[in-house]
């Protein structure tokens, strides 16, 4: 009797098989202990700030709107540490126009944080904590106690894989998801992604997405929904943009650009691509596709830095460092992750529109920038683009341009990456041309004519 119930006790302290409930057979650590561990470097961000209408600048509107110049916003979204010495990750709408950011651990624990680096374009932006702040809270105590820091993934992600969506979602707290991998390095809005059907919900955004192991493979940054609520379609940034948007930040780098710009390619010239190139069955351009059968989408060189030779506009480029090019946002997403460290090229494969049976490869430099390059000027004043980041840069015929950094909330006239080629009748080559073309505007109206892409744009504000 008292041998059975050692033997009772023993069942259930150590489970049938013989093996505590934290690992299986293999010493593999069990699910739950993997996702408790992850869930204690899931952070909730609440960020506030500012939104100041566009009428604000036109004197007629402040008469009646006067006392009502300006609204407090509040966004809420996730991060996760990937760094013990304080650094977060999220996503860059999450904090697009915080004056104030407070982020709070599962523990409960909250701090203020800055915005070290952000960028629109990935929809990512790494914070760092104060964790030295002296503002009290109730676990003011135990602030120096040790932080919990992610891993990023060091391999590709494949169809099919088990993943796991962590975030504060609707605000109520720490949530655990869990879905497929449906689709890999897809273009949504204007963001490379990968899918899934992980529920992602208001609240995630910036939060995690790992894998069996723990490793961090993505962040959640939206859906896809005609009601705003999940439905079986989420995305999310693949960890190849995280890793090297996270190392360029901590270690203060300015990410490699490439020496041209592209536009994403209509699909009849894809069509008509397929047909030149695989009517025949060549095994050559399959080889030199690298084992493609079919392009499912091209861009095509608009413009070229001077000093690049290998290129010309009208270039059809299929591949770079042998990831497919299908769009604009792509050749966005390989110039900043994929540049090789060694010798800051990139290896392209391209097809020239007078031979289109023909598939060539070259290697280009990649444009490195310094911070003496990259000055960021905010503009201020009674006009249509106050508040609107601008800095100096060189453009593609080598000359000196004026180029939009960012655009607040409210500022329709411009858009991030917009070159400005004149202010009413101003023509801009540098950034005084701006603060005096600005300095001139008079209260009739303002003009812009930017080019944007391949595209020149003019717009007008009347009064």
């Amino acid at each position: 009797m008292f041998v059975r119930a050692i033997v009772i006790l023993c069942l259930l302290c150590f489970g049938v098989n013989g093996v505590t409930s934290t690992s299986d057979n293999n010493g593999k650590v069990s699910r739950q202990t993997m996702l408790q561990n992850a869930l204690q470097s899931v952070v909730s961000i609440s960020a506030y700030g500012e939104y100041t209408s566009p009428f604000m600048n036109d004197p007629f509107w402040q008469f009646f709107l006067s006392g009502r110049q300006s609204a407090r916003t509040r966004a809420c979204g996730s991060g996760f540490i990937f760094d013990a010495n304080g650094y977060v990750a999220t996503c860059w709408h999450v904090v697009e126009n915080a004056k104030k950011i407070y982020v709070t651990l599962g523990d409960g624990r909250r701090f203020n944080a800055v915005i070290v680096r952000k960028d629109k374009a990935l929809d990512l932006a790494v914070l760092k904590l104060c964790i030295n702040d002296s503002e009290q809270h109730e676990h003011a105590k135990n602030r120096s106690a040790q932080l919990h820091a992610l891993h990023f993934s060091a391999r590709n992600i494949l169809i099919g894989e088990n993943v796991y969506a962590m975030g504060n979602s609707f605000g109520v707290g720490q949530t655990v998801t869990t879905g497929i991998v449906s689709a890999t390095f897809r273009s949504f809005g204007g963001h490379l992604v990968h899918q899934t059907d992980a529920a992602i919900n208001p609240g995630n955004s910036g939060g995690p997405i790992i894998d069996e192991d723990g490793c961090v493979v993505g962040m959640a940054n939206s859906i896809a929904s005609k009601t705003g609520g999940f439905h079986g379609v989420g995305f999310f940034i693949p960890v190849e943009s995280l890793r090297c948007f996270v190392d360029f930040a901590i270690n203060d780098i300015i990410p490699p650009i490439l020496p041209f710009r592209t536009q994403t390619a209509e699909p009849s010239i894809v069509d008509a691509l397929n047909d030149a190139l695989f009517n025949e069955h060549n095994v050559s351009v399959v080889e030199a596709l690298h084992g493609k059968h079919v392009i499912e989408g091209c861009v095509i060189v608009t413009s070229v830095n001077k000093s690049l030779k290998e290129l010309r506009e009208g270039d059809i480029i299929l591949f770079i460092n042998k990831i497919p090019v299908t769009s604009g946002a792509m050749c966005e997403f390989i110039a900043k992750t994929s540049c090789n460290k060694e010798n800051n090229t990139y290896l392209v494969t391209y097809i020239r529109q007078d031979d289109l049976h023909t598939v060539k490869t070259c290697v280009v430099d990649a444009v490195i920038q310094t911070k003496k390059d990259i000055q960021n000027t905010t503009l201020t004043g009674k006009h249509a683009l106050h508040g609107v980041v601008v800095t100096e840069t060189a453009l593609d015929d080598g000359e000196l341009g004026v180029t939009v950094v960012e655009a607040p909330r409210g500022v329709d006239m411009v858009n991030e990456g917009d070159i400005i080629i004149r202010i009413n009748e101003y023509p801009i080559k540098c950034l005084a041309d701006v603060q005096e073309a600005l300095r001139k505007t008079n209260q009739r109206g303002f003009s812009i004519v930017i080019k944007r892409g391949s595209m020149f744009i003019q717009q007008q504000l009347l009064r």
